[in-house]
């Protein structure tokens, strides 16, 4: 894992801008403050009196709809490449051999992609990649990227008020409240939405571009580039290559 979004697939979730996990606010425009937001305080200890322990907090009220994250529609976790290439045929009319296929040189993934159109209100093109597990050759994520260099017509307040779209609606379908962050900023631009379901299946919305600093001395995101989305079925602990502890 790095602290960068990988443009192709890899598993950007887990690890993505460690400690900036905090901030909640609605999605800034382009040219606004991404940074500082204020942390909500901490609630009060309830009083106790000498000898007794503080009563238990109240148990969160279960949601009435809670999010199930499976996968990207036809396309559910688990699915081997054969069930993969006739679940995006069914959703996007692409022929099984469209896809194309490339390896992931470092966590020994294999990564299928094509270029859709019509994901979102506007028409802009996105790249669609499907993860399949190192060890298990089953999909493990997918993500969904929106840029210039996949669709000449991107522009930055476009991939914003897409941003904007697509938080308002992950707000409002049923994420455990405890898991769900809004705009934490990071070196590169903003986390704009992360959360997990109750098996801690992870989505991830991602707007990448430029930061400058403001006279105030503010981190601003000036010129939204890329957005990327990302469900994944074990950000914690992902089907990848990596060399077992003790074993160097």
């Amino acid at each position: 894992m790095t602290d960068r979004v990988p443009r192709r697939s890899g598993l950007a979730l887990a690890g993505l801008v460690a400690g900036a996990l905090t901030c909640a606010a609605v999605i800034p425009a382009a040219a606004q403050r991404v940074d500082q937001v204020p942390a909500a305080p901490a609630p009060a200890s309830p009083a106790t009196s000498e000898g007794s322990a503080a009563a238990p907090a109240p148990a969160a009220p279960p949601l009435a709809h809670p999010v199930e994250i499976a996968g990207f529609r036809s396309a559910a976790f688990g699915m081997t490449e054969r069930q993969l290439r006739a679940a995006v045929a069914k959703d996007f009319g692409i022929k099984p051999a469209a896809l194309k296929a490339a390896e992931n040189p470092v966590e020994k993934t294999r990564v299928l992609t094509a270029v859709v159109p019509h994901l979102l209100p506007g028409g802009l093109k996105a790249q669609i990649s499907y993860v399949l597990g190192y060890r298990t050759r089953k999909l493990i994520q997918v993500g969904l990227l929106w840029s210039k260099a996949i669709d000449r017509a991107t522009t930055s307040p476009q991939l914003i008020a897409d941003a904007q779209l697509l938080q308002a609606y992950f707000r409002k379908a049923g994420y455990q409240p405890e898991s769900i962050t809004l705009n934490a900023p990071f070196a590169a631009g903003v986390v704009v939405f992360r959360g997990s379901d109750a098996q801690k299946r992870a989505t991830l919305l991602v707007l990448q571009g430029k930061i400058e600093r403001n006279r105030a001395g503010a981190n601003v995101l000036t010129t939204a580039e890329q957005l990327s989305l990302f469900y994944s079925a074990d950000p914690d602990h992902p089907d990848v290559a990596a060399i077992a502890p003790k074993h160097f």
